[in-house]
Formats: structure tokens, sequence, C-alpha cells
């Protein structure tokens, strides 16, 4: 395989992960490998100290839009 083959396959490929990207952006969800749809958003955590600063079980974990009561 000569040289400008390989950049045919290259860009082919770098072609077709933008076409990829674009529908997963539109629907928010991609494709796995059985062919079933997957959420792409992660779910952020996010860690709050509750208590004592040094008491270790009063972590708690905090969702997005959570608020500590």
């Amino acid at each position: 395989m000569n040289n400008e083959e390989k950049k045919k396959r290259k860009q082919w490929r770098h072609d077709e992960q933008i076409a990829d990207d674009t529908k997963q952006i539109t629907d928010g969800t991609k494709r796995i490998a059985d062919g079933t749809k997957q959420n792409k958003k992660r779910q952020k955590v996010y860690a709050v100290p509750r208590g004592s600063q040094f008491c270790k079980s009063g972590l708690g974990i905090l969702r997005k839009g959570e608020v500590i009561p």
C-alpha cells in the first residue's frame, strides 16, 4: 500500500468519524456494539462535606440541582 492510499483511507475514516460525531450531537445518544443506543450525557457528581471536616462519614454526594437541607 503506497502513501496516497494510506492518506485516502485515513481521510475516509476521519470523514466517517465526523459523520458519527454529528449524529451523536443531534440526538444525544451513541450506538454501541450490540446495536442499542446509550445516553452520552455523563452525570456530574459533586462531593460536599457535611458536619465536621474531620469526620469522613459526614461526606455526602450531591448531584446537580440538589441542595443541602
